[in-house]
């Protein structure tokens, strides 16, 4: 049975045409269309949290990248000015999603990587493995020919988006938006390397050198740049010379001096998330994290980022104890007071970025129409540490205050260890005094839950 046990770990170069610009208020909203194999598109936001979608409206800000995450499709669908209509349809003949529009070129240009897939570079088994090319140990001996096999991957892309281009008549936006997004994609597989020990430093110097082009806040919807742009700092942490200080300290001065920007707050605000994480690792010490979280909201400019820090050390301060869990507005209750008397209460242990969970969530829609106006309470209790990805997830789903929870403390949660949840999507049974009736109920897509529940309600 599918469950997880952990979390995952601005506008694009429209200059070209003035069609394409627009505003960081624009928005965009993506109708997806259910399908019969409960396939999933995804959209990575600015926290580098995976947000499923298989059904429903997905509202985007603009300039925005969905995914189908599926393995052997992996196809990015990148949107760089407003639509009044876009509905993503699943093709049953191979099951790739495609994006409907009123217009066939804006279709055509919408779906540029599915055909791409379907004649040039199809995933199997085998090409799958090393697609990204991160099975950098077997070219210790010759990254070189790691290298050039990457930039042949890539031309071959690129030939193929000219050509693309051409042949259907499409705009020089697309396909320079296109190019831009290709080029971070391929650095992105030059940077993919988890161990720098073994490799030559010569080599791994010539790498280091690539951070110069990771200063365009216009590709920061691409998580491509993202993520390398993350790696750079990876690696010039690593060449840095500085090897008596912590990790916390060198990896701050690598993002001060080789970046700008939004791109350098993103990088400082992935830091101050990593360190919370693994901080053993970046040697934080509270005086030394203090000191650069107090940096950053002191200097930062984008708002979003600096809320983010706040709300989430508003939550890690927030005192908890066993029996707490946190309200929609951001305050303590104790359980107790979530339950409803006289009813029995069907518990769901989830999150946002836990895919098994957000696919039972339509089914546990139908649940609880079925069940309105019994004596039967849906509950939900979240496992985010992310409190912005868990409140989106909340307003996507619709739950509304008196159903919906986050517990303290996330994997460290004391009510998590009181419960034995280790791993979620995770279903309880509970009584109104919040006695365990059933510690493992049966999942709301699965029809047995049907008849445990009517034997609460029939008793």
């Amino acid at each position: 049975m599918a469950g997880c046990n952990s979390s995952p770990e601005k506008t694009a170069d429209m200059q070209q045409s003035k069609v394409e610009e627009t505003a960081e208020a624009d928005s965009v909203v993506v109708k997806v269309v259910s399908n019969p194999i409960d396939s999933e598109i995804a959209f990575v936001d600015e926290y580098d949290n995976y947000n499923h979608y298989r059904q429903g409206d997905v509202k985007l800000a603009v300039p925005a990248v969905l995914q189908d995450i599926h393995w052997r499709h992996q196809t990015h669908f990148l949107i760089y000015q407003p639509y009044d209509s876009i509905r993503m349809v699943l093709d049953e003949s191979d099951h790739f999603w495609m994006m409907q529009t009123h217009d066939p070129k804006k279709n055509k240009e919408l779906n540029f990587e599915v055909f791409y897939r379907r004649e040039i570079n199809p995933i199997d088994k085998e090409s799958f493995v090393t697609w990204s090319f991160l099975r950098y140990e077997e070219y210790l001996g010759n990254l070189p020919l790691r290298e050039q096999k990457i930039d042949s991957t890539y031309r071959r892309k690129l030939n193929y988006l000219a050509d693309y281009k051409n042949k259907h008549g499409l705009s020089a936006a697309f396909q320079n938006n296109w190019q831009k997004f290709i080029k971070y994609e391929q650095s992105d597989a030059l940077l993919a390397i988890t161990q720098y020990e073994d490799l030559n430093e010569n080599h791994l110097r010539q790498l280091s050198h690539t951070a110069k082009e990771y200063n365009d806040d216009a590709s920061l919807a691409n998580p491509y740049y993202r993520r390398g742009a993350w790696n750079c700092v990876r690696l010039l942490s690593f060449l840095s010379d500085k090897k008596d200080e912590t990790n916390l300290n060198v990896f701050a001065e690598q993002i001060d001096n080789h970046f700008s920007g939004q791109t350098k707050e993103y990088l400082t605000l992935t830091l101050l998330r990593y360190a919370k994480e693994n901080e053993k690792y970046f040697g934080v010490t509270p005086s030394k994290y203090d000191y650069l979280q107090t940096s950053f909201l002191s200097t930062a400019k984008y708002k979003e980022y600096k809320d983010y820090i706040l709300r989430k050390e508003s939550l890690e301060k927030l005192p908890t104890g066993q029996d707490q869990v946190v309200t929609a507005d951001g305050k303590a209750a104790d359980l107790n007071s979530v339950f409803a008397t006289g009813k029995t209460h069907y518990v769901d242990f989830w999150a946002s970025w836990c895919a098994p969970c957000m696919a039972e969530m339509p089914a546990s829609q139908k649940l609880k129409e079925k069940y309105a106006g019994k004596p039967i309470k849906f509950l939900y209790f979240s496992r985010d540490d992310n409190p912005v990805a868990w409140e989106r997830a909340v307003k996507r789903l619709g739950f509304s205050t008196s159903e919906s929870y986050l517990m303290p403390a996330k994997r460290k949660s004391a009510l998590a260890t009181k419960l034995k949840i280790s791993a979620i999507p995770r279903y309880v049974i509970m009584d109104d005094q919040g006695n365990i009736l059933n510690r493992n109920a049966p999942r709301p897509s699965d029809p047995k839950i049907v008849e445990v529940l009517d034997g609460y309600v029939n008793r």
